[in-house]
């Protein structure tokens, strides 16, 4: 979801899990939570891909998670990945939980080898008003695509360099169903050649169709901890 003027997304590169910022100027805020259920319900399916892109020879695929994806009315988000290429011995999942039913989100990040609810430091970002964002994204000239037959628009990553590494990406993003459609992260160490590329994407949308109650909250037998890393706030 929209983070202020920017957006976080969830990116797994060679088996860590990593943060983008992605930039989004310009557009309206207000505080949508627990006193207005009105976002729009989904049930999607979710894949994320992780390609190695050396400067020289073909493109490796070394990764590639899929999952699901609900959301309710109030806005609470449950997201569960499990590896597939290559699979395991042992099943692999990733997931994150975002829990809006209170004044204030929460974000976990769900770890289920160990059933441990990583909550991390800052509450969720305020929701963008659609309305002012769709009008503010075509007016700042945001090339538009369909993903599955919904509107969207591309929005560019300020590139970003942490600890060495150098991120750059684009998402994509429907502010009529307040939803980033895709997002590819690029991630290269500095002098290594070789950039990492992680693409997540919905697929098999049902807008509108509302998960089961019992399904938005923190899976049962979860231990919540708290976290530690500030730089990681708000990480899936």
């Amino acid at each position: 979801m929209l983070h202020g003027k920017q957006f976080a997304m969830p990116a797994v590169a060679g088996g860590v899990l990593g943060v983008l910022v992605l930039g989004l100027l310009g557009l309206g805020f207000q505080d949508l939570y627990a006193d207005a259920d009105n976002w729009i319900p989904v049930v999607a399916k979710l894949r994320r891909t992780v390609t190695e892109l050396p400067d020289s020879g073909k493109p490796v695929e070394t990764e590639v998670w899929e999952g699901t994806y609900l959301r309710d009315f109030r806005g609470s988000e449950l997201e569960k990945l499990e590896k597939i290429r290559p699979r395991p011995a042992q099943p692999m999942h990733q997931g994150r939980f975002v829990d809006r039913s209170g004044r204030k989100g929460k974000v976990y990040k769900l770890a289920f080898r160990t059933r441990t609810a990583l909550l991390m430091q800052d509450n969720t970002p305020e929701r963008p008003v659609p309305a002012v964002s769709r009008e503010q994204l075509r007016t700042a000239g945001r090339e538009e695509d369909r993903v599955h037959g919904i509107r969207c628009f591309v929005i560019p990553m300020e590139t970003t360099l942490f600890r060495g590494v150098e991120f750059s990406g684009r998402g994509c993003y429907s502010p009529e169903y307040d939803l980033h459609l895709y997002q590819v992260l690029d991630s290269t160490v500095r002098g290594s050649g070789l950039t990492t590329r992680t693409r997540t994407e919905f697929y098999d949308f049902q807008l509108g169709a509302a998960p089961t109650a019992d399904k938005m909250r923190l899976p049962t037998g979860f231990v919540v901890q708290e976290s530690l890393c500030s730089a990681c706030s708000g990480t899936p």
